[in-house]
């Protein structure tokens, strides 16, 4: 989870299900914390076994570097689709 005595952001992250979950994370945060915000929230077997994450506008940026921290993905306050493999 987010540490509250660090700067914080919000990021929505839609489901290939359609559902929508609004996370609260760290930009200093790698980006696969996105990935396991999405396996604690969402109900077993509620979405893909595998899947990609990109942030979402037109066209949807693919998120290939999850080691990369929120900030630096240009994460931070947007809009993220969980896209079947």
């Amino acid at each position: 989870g987010a540490d509250p005595a660090l700067p914080t952001t919000s990021i929505q992250v839609r489901l290939a299900s359609g559902a929508r979950l609004v996370g609260t994370f760290n930009l200093t945060q790698p980006a696969r914390e996105i990935r396991a915000f999405i396996s604690a929230a969402a109900p077993p077997g509620a979405g893909p076994a595998a899947y990609s994450l990109a942030r979402a506008g037109m066209p949807p940026v693919l998120l290939t570097d999850e080691d990369a921290t929120i900030e630096a993905a240009g994460l931070a306050g947007s809009v993220v689709v969980q896209r079947p493999a």
